[in-house]
């Protein structure tokens, strides 16, 4: 081959590679701009699907936006009823199937929904309605969100089938497999209460939100990821028509005290009877046995586990309230002092409230059949790193500002929550903390 048809040949590869490279690059261009302008359009679209919902949006306490009442339930509550309210992060909707199924009454759940987080919300909520439509006929569901954390639509974040829920209906003859998708996409929603970047959770802000959704006399709050009996509400129900409490707890301050229990991953006794049985063989235990002991102790677990399950609903005992107490009761509405919203993140946020229902004058009353069931063992290698700075910010919160702030209260009051419960002068911060804050410190120092 002499040179010029060497040269001719070369330059002819030469330029073919160059025409490719530059269709390459016409191509990349024109699907990166299509992408750009579904993403774009989409994201519009998502921002317009915010504002429907930002019209009904409130002001909370200066800090937080709530939408109250999302979804397309209006429940008609009879007002003798009992309520169950909770709250969550979009990462744990997934445990209101089996919380509400068990609860088989009116719900009221407030959904912290900061940035992104609000558009899962809602689609999630879309899902619960549509795949378990019997189960929250009955429940109203509320979105907070920080002022400084307001709604954003960002659409790559979600789960294709999440996407399609508000605009399509899933055919009736797929709807299992649907549902099916829709719950795995609800699971994997990321993130915890506690490991929100640049936020508290306000555990205390959506638990007041919760309850002011609520239109019956009674309230029972629980936490999202505990379940109830399964006649817990049937039963409570009855006993509110009994003698014994028209004569003895009517009109009064009175928790009724549901003992917690936390049971093995594959274990959720659904009866007294079952609980008993399970507990017996080491798969249930009381709720927070090694992590928070003084938290439920005071219910005195072996004394209830020591009576039988009957038919009816009647008193067991009543329990006296102890430093670090947080356990879950039902009351009635018209006398539960608000939970304090200066509590976020890990710590004293329950123990806070049972606090002033104590210094209030309450009486707890522990039930003898219901009780909830915490799914799993707490173990106290489990917790986010910051627990414990947490929980001493909230200790000092709970010493330094919350006792003064409800001796100012309640200054009638021959209650404390220090020196053992009972006022003595000027109250002396003597409270035995739930974790060892001084054993911190020192380690911290070291």
């Amino acid at each position: 081959m002499n040179f010029p048809t060497f040269y001719t040949l070369f330059s002819s590869m030469i330029i073919k590679r160059f025409m490719l490279i530059m269709i390459s690059i016409v191509i990349h261009i024109v699907v990166r701009l299509w992408e750009h302008g579904r993403y774009s359009q989409s994201t519009s679209d998502g921002q317009n699907f915010i504002k429907k919902y930002l019209t009904n949006a409130d002001m909370w306490r200066n800090d937080f936006i709530v939408v109250m009442n999302v979804g397309n339930n209006d429940p008609k509550v009879n007002y003798s009823d009992i309520t169950l309210a909770s709250q969550c992060s979009v990462n744990n909707l997934h445990h209101l199937p089996e919380l509400v199924a068990r609860w088989n009454g009116p719900a009221s759940v407030a959904v912290f929904a900061p940035h992104s987080d609000f558009v899962k919300a809602i689609l999630g909520i879309h899902w619960l309605e549509k795949c378990f439509p019997k189960t929250f006929i009955k429940t109203n569901f509320h979105l907070v969100y920080p002022l400084e954390h307001p709604p954003f639509f960002e659409d790559r974040e979600l789960p294709v089938i999440l996407k399609d829920m508000v605009s399509k209906s899933a055919p009736e003859r797929k709807k299992d497999s649907y549902c099916t998708k829709a719950m795995d996409a609800l699971k994997s929603f990321k993130g915890g209460n506690y490991v929100l970047k640049g936020q508290q959770y306000p555990h205390n802000t959506l638990r007041n939100v919760a309850i002011s959704g609520i239109e019956s006399d009674f309230v029972f709050l629980v936490d999202v990821d505990t379940f109830p009996a399964i006649y817990a509400r049937s039963q409570f129900q009855e006993f509110l028509k009994l003698d014994e409490y028209r004569t003895q707890f009517l009109n009064t301050k009175t928790a009724f005290v549901v003992p917690a229990f936390e049971v093995d991953e594959n274990v959720i006794p659904t009866t007294k009877t079952k609980l008993i049985q399970e507990y017996k063989k080491g798969n249930v235990r009381p709720f927070h046995s090694e992590t928070c002991k003084n938290c439920h102790e005071p219910t005195r677990f072996s004394d209830w586990i020591a009576i039988p399950e009957k038919h009816d609903l009647i008193v067991a005992y009543e329990a006296e309230w102890k430093e670090s107490w947080e356990p879950f009761y039902i009351t009635h509405k018209s006398h539960i002092p608000l939970y304090d919203e200066r509590f976020r993140q890990y710590g004293f946020d329950r123990i806070s409230q049972v606090c002033e229902l104590f210094v209030s004058g309450y009486k707890f009353i522990v039930m003898n059949n219901i009780f909830v069931v915490h799914q799993g063992f707490k173990r106290p290698h489990e917790f986010h790193s910051s627990k414990n700075l947490e929980n001493k910010r909230n200790f000092k919160i709970y010493i330094e500002e919350f006792i003064p702030d409800l001796a100012k209260k309640y200054p009638s009051a021959n209650r404390t929550c220090t020196d053992g419960g009972k006022r003595k002068g000027i109250a002396k911060s003597k409270f035995r903390p739930h974790f060892k804050i001084i054993a911190e410190k020192k380690a911290t120092e070291l």
